[in-house]
C-alpha cells in the first residue's frame, strides 16, 4: 500500500494488485517449483487478473500487465525477476517466501468465502502450514463465521491415525495461537 500509495508508477492500487498477485502466488506454492514461475505462465496470469480486476480487454490487460511486471520488479522490491529457465528465459517470484505464502492466503480465503475451499488438497501438508494459518487469520478479521467454520472442518478432518497423532488438534491450536479469533465455544 505504501510502495503504490508513493511511488505513482503503476495504474492499480494495493488492493487490486493483491487480488491479481493473489492466484499467482497460489499458482507458484502448487507447482512446487522452488517458488518460481515462468514468464510465459506469468503473462496469461498476469492478464487474466487483469481482466476479471478491470473488466478491460485482453490488448488493454496485456498493456497494464507489462507495466505492472516492470514496476513490481524495477520498484517494488516484493516480486521480482529471479533467474532464467532452461529455455534461457526469466523466471519471476517473491522476494521472500512470506509474501508468496501470505497472497495464496488470500486466494484460499477467497476460496473458504465462496465455499469451494477443498480442504483435504492442503491439511497436513507442510507447504500449506504457514498459508492456512495465515488465512485462518485474514478471515477472524474480516469473517468469522468462516473462520468458525475453518477451524471446525479442521478439528473434524478425516485424518488416518488422527486419536494417535492430533495433526488436526495441533492445527487448530496453531491457529487459536496466532490469535484467531473462533467462537470461545469451538476455542474451549
Amino acid at each position: 500500500e505504501y510502495w503504490t500509495a508513493q511511488r505513482q508508477v503503476t495504474e492499480l492500487d494495493a488492493v487490486e494488485i493483491k487480488s491479481i498477485l493473489a492466484p499467482i502466488a497460489y499458482h507458484i506454492l502448487s507447482s512446487g517449483v522452488s517458488g518460481v514461475i515462468a514468464q510465459h505462465d506469468l503473462i496469461p496470469l498476469f492478464e487474466h487478473g487483469l481482466i476479471d480486476q478491470r473488466g478491460c480487454n485482453e490488448a488493454e490487460a496485456r498493456r497494464i500487465g507489462r507495466t505492472m511486471l516492470h514496476d513490481l520488479n524495477e520498484q517494488s522490491g516484493i516480486f521480482l525477476e529471479r533467474g532464467q529457465d532452461t529455455n534461457s528465459q526469466p523466471v519471476y517470484g517473491f522476494l521472500h517466501q512470506t509474501f508468496g505464502e501470505y497472497l495464496a492466503a488470500l486466494y484460499l480465503a477467497q476460496q473458504m468465502q465462496a465455499d469451494t475451499l477443498q480442504l483435504e488438497a492442503y491439511i497436513h501438508r507442510s507447504i500449506w502450514h504457514e498459508p492456512l494459518l495465515l488465512m485462518a487469520g485474514y478471515l477472524s478479521i474480516i469473517d468469522l463465521p468462516r473462520v468458525n467454520t475453518l477451524i471446525r472442518k479442521i478439528l473434524d478432518f478425516p485424518s488416518l491415525h488422527e486419536e494417535m497423532l492430533q495433526r488436526n488438534l495441533l492445527l487448530a491450536a496453531d491457529c487459536l495461537a496466532d490469535d484467531v479469533n473462533v467462537n470461545p465455544k469451538l476455542r474451549d
